[in-house]
C-alpha cells in the first residue's frame, strides 16, 4: 500500500486546493503543498513539507528524517511570517 495522508479538520484555510479529511497518496499532497508554498502562501514549511501537525499519515512506510530532496524543495520556498492561521505554522520541535 502507498504512504497516504489527509490534512486535518483543524487546516483547511493553510491549504486552499486540499479538502481536509479526505485520505490522499502523500507524495501527490506534497506536490500540492509545495506548489502552493512557491506560489504565495504566507508560511514556511518546517522540517517536512507534510507537517505532522497539519497531516495524518497512514500505510506505506513512514519517512525517516527528511530526504535531501525536501531539503532543497524548501530552499525554493519564500521564507516569511505567517499572516494569519494557527501559531504553529513553522514546525520546529516535530
Amino acid at each position: 500500500m502507498s504512504r497516504q495522508a489527509r490534512l486535518r479538520e483543524e487546516y483547511p484555510t493553510w491549504y486552499s486546493t486540499v479538502p481536509p479529511g479526505r485520505w490522499q497518496l502523500a507524495e501527490a499532497l506534497r506536490r500540492i503543498v509545495l506548489r502552493q508554498l512557491r506560489h504565495g502562501r504566507s508560511w514556511a514549511p518546517g522540517p517536512r513539507i507534510l507537517s505532522r501537525r497539519h497531516f495524518e499519515c497512514q500505510g506505506g512506510s513512514a519517512a525517516g528524517p527528511p530526504q535531501a530532496s525536501d531539503v532543497e524543495r524548501r530552499r525554493m520556498v519564500p521564507r516569511v511570517t505567517p499572516r494569519q492561521g494557527p501559531t504553529d505554522a513553522v514546525e520546529g520541535s516535530h
